[in-house]
C-alpha cells in the first residue's frame, strides 16, 4: 500500500538525518530492529541512544533503496549504502501493525553496492 510505502521513505529519510523525533513517531513502544551482521535486536530506545553514534558514522553517506515489495502488513527493500571507506547492501525487512513499524530486520547481502 502506498502508505506502507511512504513509512519506508520516512524510514530512510530519518536515517540520512539522524532524526530521532521521526523514529520515536515511526517506530512502536515495542518494535525490534535486528542487525544480523552484527548480531544484535535493539529495542526502539536502543536504537534511538544508538543514533548518537550512527549520526558520526553517517556523516557522509550515501543511501539508495530500491522496494522489493509491499503487502498488507510487510515490505521490503535492498538497501545501498555508501560510506567514504566502504560500502554494502542490506535487504531489510519491515513489519508493520497500522501505521507503525514493529520489526525490522536487517540482512547483509553483499560488500558492495551495483
Amino acid at each position: 500500500s502506498s502508505d506502507l510505502a511512504l513509512i519506508v521513505d520516512n524510514w530512510y529519510a530519518a536515517l540520512k538525518a539522524s532524526d530521532r523525533a521521526a523514529f520515536r513517531e515511526l517506530l512502536s513502544e515495542d518494535a525490534e530492529i535486528t542487525l544480523k551482521q552484527i548480531g544484535i535486536v535493539q529495542k526502539k530506545a536502543e536504537y534511538i541512544e544508538a543514533l548518537e553514534t550512527w549520526e558520526d558514522i553517517a556523516s557522509d553517506l550515501e543511501l539508495t533503496y530500491v522496494s522489493e515489495g509491499i503487502d498488507a502488513s510487510s515490505a521490503s527493500a535492498e538497501v545501498c549504502y555508501k560510506f567514504r571507506s566502504n560500502a554494502f547492501t542490506n535487504l531489510e525487512i519491515f513489519t508493520f501493525e497500522g501505521s507503525k513499524i514493529v520489526r525490522l530486520t536487517q540482512e547483509r547481502l553483499k560488500d558492495e553496492c551495483d
